[in-house]
C-alpha cells in the first residue's frame, strides 16, 4: 500500500506545479456550458426543463472525462523518463502501480469537477451539502472507471501522438453518445446498443440523477430507466474489469 501512496504523492505534487493542466480542464466545461448553454440553450427546453440546466451534469461529466482519461497520458511521460521503470522493478503487484494512478487521476478529475459544480447557482440549479457530497462521491467514483480506461490505453501505447489519435476517436464519441446533451430516449435506435454499451452513459446518469432528480425527474429518468444504484454498479464493475486488463498489460509488457 506505501506504493500506491508514493505514486499518488508524486502525482499530487506534479499537479499542483502544472497550472496550465489545471486552467485548461476546466476551462474547456466552462466555455461549453457558456457557448452551448447560453447560446443554444437560450432557444430550447428539454421536456420542460431549462436545457442549460440539463446539460449542467454533463457538463461536469465532461470535466471528469477528459482528465480521467488524458491522465493516462502520465504513463507515457513516465515510462520515457524512466520513472516507470522504477516502480516496475520494485517488489510490489503492478495492479498496485494501476491502482496508485486510478487514485491520482480520480482526485485531480474530481476536483476539477468540483470547480464546475461550484457555477450551480448561476444555471439556478439549487444545491444543498447532502447533494454536494453525493455529487463529489458519484464523480470520484466516475473518474477511477475513466481513469483506469486511460491507464488501459496507454499501457498499450508507446508515444503522445498515438494516444492523443485514440483518444479523438474515443473520447468524443464516448461523450456524445453519453446523454450528456440529449436525453437517450432521442437517439435513433441503431445507436441505442452503443449508448448503452458507453461506461460514460451511467456516469453521466448518475449525475443528472444526483443534481437533476429534484427539479424534475422525469428527465432523469425518462433519459435512462436505471436506478441511481444499477449506475454504481455498473460504474464499479467496469473500473475493476478494466484495472485487472491495464494491470495485465503492465505485467505482461513491461
Amino acid at each position: 500500500m506505501s506504493a500506491i501512496a508514493i505514486i499518488v504523492k508524486r502525482d499530487m505534487l506534479c499537479y499542483m506545479r502544472d497550472k496550465s493542466y489545471f486552467i485548461s480542464s476546466v476551462f474547456r466545461p466552462i466555455l461549453w456550458l457558456i457557448v452551448i448553454g447560453f447560446g443554444i440553450g437560450s432557444v430550447f427546453q428539454t421536456g420542460g426543463m431549462d436545457w442549460r440546466k440539463f446539460i449542467f451534469p454533463g457538463m461536469i461529466g465532461m470535466a471528469i472525462i477528459f482528465t480521467s482519461v488524458f491522465f493516462g497520458m502520465s504513463i507515457i511521460w513516465d515510462r520515457q523518463f524512466g520513472f516507470l521503470k522504477v516502480i516496475l522493478v520494485a517488489p510490489v503487484p503492478r495492479v498496485y502501480v494501476v491502482l496508485g494512478k486510478m487514485v491520482s487521476g480520480s482526485i485531480i478529475s474530481t476536483v476539477q469537477g468540483a470547480f464546475v459544480l461550484m457555477l450551480a447557482p448561476l444555471l439556478n440549479v439549487p444545491l444543498s451539502l447532502p447533494k454536494v457530497l453525493f455529487t463529489i462521491v458519484l464523480m470520484f467514483i466516475g473518474s477511477m472507471a475513466l481513469t483506469a480506461l486511460g491507464i488501459f490505453i496507454a499501457s498499450r501505447m508507446e508515444s503522445f501522438e498515438g494516444f492523443g489519435m485514440i483518444m479523438n476517436f474515443v473520447l468524443m464519441p464516448m461523450f456524445f453518445l453519453s446523454g450528456a446533451l440529449f436525453p437517450i430516449d432521442k437517439v435513433p435506435k441503431a445507436m441505442y446498443w452503443i449508448v448503452m454499451l458507453n461506461p460514460v452513459t451511467y456516469c453521466v446518469d448518475a449525475l443528472q440523477y444526483a443534481l437533476l432528480a429534484d427539479l424534475n425527474s422525469n428527465i432523469v429518468f425518462d433519459a435512462i430507466d436505471f436506478p441511481i444504484i444499477f449506475n454504481v454498479i455498473i460504474i464499479i464493475t467496469f473500473t475493476i474489469l478494466i484495472a485487472l486488463l491495464a494491470g495485465a498489460n503492465f505485467s505482461r509488457n513491461k
